[in-house]
């Protein structure tokens, strides 16, 4: 518990103001530590947000770093033999499928058992062949029951297998796994016979694209036209037209990419204006007005935005495609010029913004320079900001504890003052009192 003291009880001197004055005198350098310490955060702040923007920019700017990024695609199907999507890089064109057989999995059964409990099945072999492969043999014992003989075809690879109650019996269901001929299966039975016969046959997808004939092992075709998805889901019915698909190109989509590009931009110059722009107003310590790594930062990304570009035999320059940069550093794009510039020079657009090249090549540099971990620029400034703000930190705790032990020695002092002028105050007292009975 605290010693309660109150001070001039003796002396008539007001003792703890007079110590906690010396004592604020004393901390006085650690509160101006505080406040450069609180500019250093402000700055160090200041360094967060903008590298958590030069990473989006960064991510933004990924967006449009390859071809296929640069001409989306956007596909209309009608038909319902199938549905269909198109990826990046897509082949532009329209195409007609029709669908003559789809493609589907071996399935058989086997006979009916009147329970699936154990022994039903007897004891036996079957040597099972997945695809034309080397045979393999399941086996059973009359203690075993039918999900018992399910559960060693089920562990072959390619095989399915479960007990189905058909309400007038139990079957053992035997199925290949894929779809297609290449994983039918075969059986081989000895000892008690669980009398598999097949219930589906294996096949192929069978259909044509613009009347050439494709055959695939599934109805999930990724392969027959370049950037597309099929999943084909039904047969065309006879003389139908089958399904149409019609692939084009959306000017939409890649200006949506470059407008995160601009966009992202942007945010980053907003900072940078916000620190570099002289006001008129004179600025603290907790500001980076000045600082050279944030100039760099600012003249490159304008340089970055300004610099034509090789595309062919000439060049190719931000502004062809409608994105212009303002005087402030700032980016805006016109609609309108970019999609009729991306639509009439698709690889234009691609030398542009795309590779590591290209603007968005070069903004994944720069931020990478500036932010990478441990030895990005900016990342270092903000280790150093961080190592001076702990630095300020010891600081201020070796002063506070010098001003507390401060105030603690001149309580002790003045409490003896006190006790001192106490006592002869009492003596004086003392002795008056002798005189004064003379």
């Amino acid at each position: 518990m605290p010693t309660v003291t109150f001070g001039g009880l003796a002396t008539g001197i007001d003792s703890n103001s007079i110590i906690d004055k010396l004592v604020e005198l004393e901390a006085l350098p650690a509160r101006r530590l505080e406040s450069r310490k609180a500019d250093a955060q402000k700055r160090s702040s200041v360094l967060s947000d903008l590298i958590a923007k030069l990473s989006a920019l960064a991510t933004a700017a990924a967006g449009v770093g390859t071809a296929a990024e640069l001409r989306p695609t956007k596909l209309a199907v009608t038909g319902s033999e199938l549905t269909a999507t198109a990826g990046s890089g897509a082949s532009v064109g329209t195409w007609n499928v029709q669908v003559s057989q789809l493609a589907r999995a071996e399935a058989n059964q086997s006979a009916s058992f009147a329970t699936r409990d154990a022994g039903v099945a007897g004891a036996g072999a079957v040597d099972v062949t997945v695809g034309g492969g080397a045979p393999t043999t399941v086996s059973w014992s009359a203690t075993d029951s039918l999900d018992d003989i399910a559960a060693r075809f089920d562990a072959l690879d390619g095989v399915s297998a479960g007990v189905v109650d058909t309400g007038a019996g139990f079957r053992l269901l035997v199925s290949a796994e894929s779809t297609g001929v290449a994983g039918a299966l075969a059986f081989t039975e000895s000892g008690d016979p669980l009398g598999l016969t097949e219930t589906q046959a294996a096949s192929d997808a069978a259909f044509t694209i613009n009347g050439v004939a494709v055959t695939r092992a599934s109805n999930t075709v990724t392969d027959a036209i370049n950037g597309v998805t099929l999943q084909l889901a039904g047969v065309t019915a006879s003389g139908g037209a089958g399904a149409q698909l019609q692939v084009q190109r959306d000017p939409a989509a890649a200006r949506a990419k470059v407008q995160a590009v601009v966009d992202a931009h942007n945010a980053v110059v907003k900072v940078l204006q916000g620190q570099l722009t002289y006001t008129g107003v004179e600025r603290g310590e907790e500001s980076l007005f000045g600082d050279s790594t944030l100039q760099t930062l600012q003249r490159r990304l304008g340089t970055a935005w300004s610099s034509p570009l090789t595309s062919g035999t000439g060049q190719v320059s931000a502004r062809d495609a409608g994105i212009k940069l303002a005087n402030d550093g700032t980016l805006s794009l016109d609609a309108a010029t970019f999609d009729a510039f991306a639509e009439a020079s698709p690889a234009a657009i691609e030398d542009l913004l795309g590779g590591t090249t290209g603007i968005g090549g070069q903004l994944d540099a720069l931020v990478d320079e500036m932010t990478r971990s441990s030895t990005g620029l900016l990342t270092i400034k903000q280790d150093s900001i961080r190592v001076r703000t702990r630095a300020f930190d010891d600081q201020i705790a070796r002063i506070e504890d010098a001003a507390d032990a401060l105030g603690e020695r001149l309580r002790k002092q003045f409490s003896s003052l006190e006790q001192a002028v106490s006592l002869m105050q009492s003596n004086l007292t003392y002795l008056s009192s002798l005189f004064a009975s003379k």
